[in-house]
């Protein structure tokens, strides 16, 4: 059974890659309508293809982030996707999750304890997450923290200033 949490961005970060892809599409047909209307230009030929490619590349770097961010559990892997990125966590190597609720993190932890990630769960109930993660592996350890400092910490960060 998979279980799957769709990532979802603030939107100011939509407003961000929408604005992206409408510019490089703009670039796209700008470049095209010169090419067309001006013809072939020997001298601009690198500038051309430069701008065509990077156009491009954005246009294929994030696009696929509208379509594919989402966290997957399934029998086997934890699966963080963002966009063309790809991570797989063996659900059976995880021994700990660490739950920071006031900024809405969850860091996995797998192997041995070098190995973690930080995950962002905007929008994720993070313990919904959790669960379907110990359904397949009942060995990981769950653990709620605060990130908050410590009045004694928010004194020595003020004497550093």
């Amino acid at each position: 059974m998979v279980t799957r949490f769709k990532y979802k961005f603030k939107r100011y970060a939509y407003a961000f890659m929408i604005v992206a892809i409408i510019l490089a599409g703009f670039v796209i047909g700008l470049n095209a309508f010169r090419l067309i209307k001006y013809g072939y230009d020997p001298s601009k030929l690198v500038g051309l293809i430069a701008t065509f490619a990077v156009s491009i590349l954005i246009i294929v770097l994030i696009a696929p982030i509208f379509i594919a961010s989402y966290y997957e559990v399934n029998d086997n892997n934890f699966v963080l996707r963002w966009g063309i990125l790809k991570n797989e966590i063996p659900v059976k190597e995880i021994t700990k999750v660490v739950h920071t609720p006031d900024k809405n993190n969850l860091t996995v932890f797998w192997g041995d304890q070098d190995n973690f990630m930080v995950i962002s769960a905007i929008d994720v109930n993070v313990l919904d997450i959790v669960d379907a993660l110990r359904a397949r592996n009942k060995r990981i350890l769950y653990q709620c923290v605060s990130s908050d400092l410590t009045q004694e910490d928010k004194q020595d960060k003020n004497k550093r200033k």
